[in-house]
């Protein structure tokens, strides 16, 4: 009777051991979709560009998370991001992880309706929740938003407002501004890191689905 009372004791031991080895779960807040239509000013080709990021809670710590799969069941299509692969920024008090690119090869469109995210910790805990492209496949004719970085100051050629998006080397958001077309107002430019591989998009609502062309390159 001691030696089995031994055991249990031993055997719960390990279980909680356990319990706080594995840690906690992660929590999927939100996911915000976007879908777009993009240009590439240095090729011209053009891509039906998904940008997805998902604000979790973890309470392990912004670290914690360790994977994202991206899945679309009726397609059988997923992507996987890793750590090393995705931006994280904290916004609202919130942790979000994704990317601004997600797409198909040779820039075909992406399939339209449901999409599961999950998000997996490295004790393998994840969470689930899903989202919804509903915009029809895109005109691939109309005009694109573009940035004439010539011109002295830069200017935006565009025949509506539209959004500028900075983005550091690391992938992080560092600027996000609506402007109008015309020259570039000075203030925006102070926002822009001096670094290399910042990347700049210019995105346009304009006949109802997300025009946009980037990256553009300062050095």
């Amino acid at each position: 009777m001691k030696a089995r009372r031994g055991l249990l004791v031993t055997l719960v031991c390990v279980a909680v051991l356990l319990a706080s080895c594995a840690g906690a779960e992660p929590e999927i807040l939100f996911p915000d979709a976007r879908v777009s239509l993009r240009l590439d000013p240095q090729t011209g080709a053009t891509a039906d560009i998904l940008r997805l990021y998902v604000a979790v809670r973890d309470p392990d710590g912004p670290d914690d998370p360790a994977r994202i799969f991206v899945i679309h069941d009726d397609a059988e299509l997923y992507w996987e991001m890793a750590r090393e692969s995705w931006a994280y920024l904290e916004y609202a008090g919130d942790d979000w992880y994704g990317t601004p690119d997600i797409r198909l090869p040779d820039g075909r469109d992406l399939p339209r309706g449901r999409y599961r995210v999950i998000v997996e910790d490295g004790s393998l805990s994840r969470d689930e929740s899903e989202f919804f492209i509903t915009e029809p496949s895109p005109d691939r004719s109309s005009a694109f938003p573009r940035l004439d970085l010539v011109s002295d100051p830069p200017r935006i050629v565009s025949d509506a407002p539209v959004i500028m998006h900075v983005y550091g080397r690391g992938g992080e958001l560092v600027s996000n501004r609506g402007l109008a077309p015309g020259p570039v107002p000075p203030d925006v430019w102070s926002r822009v890191p001096d670094e290399s591989g910042v990347q700049i998009f210019l995105v346009s609502a304009g006949d109802g689905y997300r025009k946009e062309t980037g990256p553009y390159r300062l050095r």
